[in-house]
C-alpha cells in the first residue's frame, strides 16, 4: 500500500504542477514576463508539495514514519528526475539544454528548490505530524 501511496501522491503533485504551469503561463506571463512566471511557479508548487507531504505523513504516522518518509522523499525525487530528464527528453523531444535551464541557480533559476522539496518534505512533514 505504501509504494502505491507514494506514487499516487507524486502523481497528484505532477497534476498540480501542470495546473500551476497552465495558470502561470496564461495569466502571469503576459502581465509580468518569463522570469516572474518562473518564480511564481516555484513559490506556488513548493507549499503544495509540502501540504501533500503532510497528508502522506498523517496517513503513515506511527512507529516507522522515518523509514516511510525517507522512502517517499527518495521516490518523489527519483520520479521527478525520471519525468524531467527522460520522459520530457525522450517522449516530448524537449532539448536537454531547455530542461536543465531551470536548474541553474547561478542564473537565477530555482527549479532545484522543488527537487529539494520533493526530497525533504516527507521527512519534515513526518516530523511535524509525529513529534508535535
Amino acid at each position: 500500500m505504501i509504494p502505491a501511496m507514494i506514487i499516487g501522491v507524486w502523481v497528484v503533485t505532477l497534476m498540480a504542477s501542470a495546473i500551476n504551469g497552465y495558470l502561470a503561463d496564461t495569466y502571469v506571463t503576459p502581465r509580468y514576463g518569463e522570469y516572474a512566471t518562473h518564480i511564481y511557479k516555484i513559490y506556488v508548487i513548493i507549499p503544495v508539495i509540502f501540504v501533500l507531504a503532510l497528508g502522506f505523513a498523517w496517513v503513515t504516522k506511527g512507529e516507522f514514519w522515518k523509514t516511510r518518509a525517507m522512502e517517499a522523499g527518495a521516490s518523489w525525487l527519483a520520479l521527478s528526475v525520471v519525468y524531467e530528464f527522460f520522459i520530457k527528453y525522450r517522449a516530448l523531444n524537449i532539448p536537454m539544454d531547455t530542461l536543465t535551464a531551470d536548474y541553474k541557480i547561478w542564473k537565477g533559476k530555482f527549479r532545484l528548490l522543488v527537487s529539494l522539496t520533493y526530497l525533504t518534505a516527507p521527512a519534515g512533514a513526518g516530523w511535524i505530524i509525529n513529534k508535535l
